[in-house]
């Protein structure tokens, strides 16, 4: 079984050294595309063994330059002409929490499945109208800023510029890291592109990263093979942070999980979990 990495990365160069370590191996290829408001040099001194994407996008939170960063890597791994097996997408603050092997194991046990969260929005933990209004609106992120974006939502809303949404395609919210079957990424990168109706609504929406995928995917022929479930553990409960920085104190709950990966990690906030988590998976 092939595996292929995608990796969304922005700082820590020496964490993200380490994270390469630990998923390395037969059969594993790695990609990684470096926020263009990030030194790329500081992390390629660092890295060997992986594919850089040729550019560098600058990604915006909340904005479409997360999903064109995604594309770009996904690009990157065809350009390679290699045909993996199964497709994880995660960030340079991912570790995985199981050895190598028992992430193979899992996924050869599951050939067919894909793995993501897609729940049909409205939904619930959004807010009072379900986080509807990510997609009722537009969304200049990219060209206007976080701050004069929202004003301009405000004025369509008191405008009442709701705009509807995709006729005969139902919306669906998931987080944004995933692993898919090599099949159902190259089908994904040859369906999401300009033109395409969904690509160029999301353009225009609120974190379009935790909508895009998953709506493409549950209103397609894919459908049945989803699992809601992207086999991450994520913490957006206890804090301080949100998600949680994993801690030294977390380490038993993690391996214990039953996920494959976890995130979020900072080497400038503890360290040690991350040495924890690289004993426990070299063992």
């Amino acid at each position: 079984m092939t595996f292929a990495y995608l990796i969304l990365a922005h700082k820590n160069p020496s964490q993200l050294k380490r994270l390469v370590n630990t998923i390395s191996g037969d059969n594993v290829f790695i990609f990684v595309h470096i926020d263009r408001k990030s030194n790329l040099n500081s992390f390629a001194e660092k890295l060997e063994n992986v594919t850089f994407c040729p550019r560098q996008i600058q990604v915006s939170w909340g904005g479409f330059g997360m999903i064109e960063a995604t594309l770009l890597l996904i690009k990157t791994m065809y350009d390679t002409h290699i045909q993996p097996d199964f497709v994880h997408l995660i960030s340079g603050q991912d570790f995985p929490v199981a050895p190598n092997s028992v992430i193979f194991d899992f996924f050869h046990k599951h050939p067919k499945n894909n793995f993501i969260e897609a729940r049909q929005m409205p939904v619930a933990e959004l807010g009072s109208n379900g986080g509807m209004e990510r997609i009722q609106y537009k969304w200049f992120i990219e060209d206007e800023g976080m701050e004069r974006a929202s004003n301009l939502v405000n004025i369509q809303k008191e405008r009442s510029m709701e705009r509807a949404f995709i006729s005969g395609v139902t919306p669906y919210k998931g987080s944004q890291w995933w692993s898919l079957t090599g099949e159902c990424v190259k089908w994904i990168y040859e369906t999401c592109k300009p033109g395409n109706k969904l690509f160029d609504f999301y353009k225009y929406t609120f974190v379009p990263d935790e909508m895009i995928f998953q709506t493409l995917l549950k209103n397609s022929y894919w459908n049945d093979s989803i699992v809601d479930d992207n086999m991450r553990h994520i913490n957006w409960n206890d804090g301080p942070e949100y998600p949680r920085i994993w801690r030294s104190e977390d380490f038993e709950r993690l391996v214990g999980s039953e996920k494959m990966f976890a995130r979020k990690f900072d080497e400038n906030v503890d360290n040690n979990i991350i040495n924890q988590l690289e004993k426990h998976v070299k063992q």
